[in-house]
């Protein structure tokens, strides 16, 4: 749950105070790149350009959604990457109602 939890914190300030609620940044990459290298020096690993921008988009997927966002912590982060890449919302809702049931 931690680390879903940071995951998610990351991924409100990357869109949030860095893309200032846009859905992407006119310097994305840059801004990914750089922030990678600072995070991956302050926590060692788990913050790759990859892993950012999953991260970035698992905030994006569950920010209107808090029941989708306390569903997700029945998952782990694979799973997780694998809903939010669903392109029906309702196939989201319905695997996360199976997880919740289960």
């Amino acid at each position: 749950m931690v680390g879903r939890k940071i995951n998610w914190e990351v991924g409100k300030r990357i869109v949030e105070q860095e893309q200032q609620g846009k859905e992407r940044a006119n310097y994305r990459d840059f801004l990914i790149s750089n922030l990678s290298i600072y995070l991956g020096q302050k926590f060692d690993k788990g913050f790759s350009i990859a892993n950012l921008k999953n991260i970035r988009q698992f905030y994006l997927t569950f920010q209107n959604d808090p029941n989708g966002y306390a569903l997700c912590s029945r998952l782990s982060w694979s799973h997780i990457r694998l809903v939010m890449r669903l392109d029906s919302e309702n196939a989201r809702h319905y695997y996360l109602a199976e997880v919740y049931a289960g």
